[in-house]
């Protein structure tokens, strides 16, 4: 309920959003609001591999990039990930 209300306030100001989560059912739960809100975002949790992984990382980082939101799994081995 605080998410829901707190990101329109940061992404009307052009603040992109990185969310963090030790469980994937919280980042289901998160993604599903997320898709309410209509906000654009990307995942990578322990199923994002290889390609897929860096794809989604250059996607959100890309100039111009549509993406407002990166779920985040802190169990998805992302050591070295670096995300601006």
């Amino acid at each position: 309920l605080l998410l829901a209300k707190l990101l329109p306030h940061l992404l009307e100001r052009d603040h992109r959003v990185l969310l963090f989560s030790q469980f994937k059912l919280v980042l289901d739960i998160l993604a599903d609001l997320l898709d309410h809100l209509g906000v654009r975002h990307a995942r990578l949790d322990g199923d994002v591999i290889g390609d897929k992984r860096q794809a989604a990382i250059d996607s959100f980082e890309a100039s111009g990039s549509e993406l407002q939101a990166f779920l985040l799994g802190t169990r998805a081995g992302g050591v070295g990930i670096s995300l601006t």
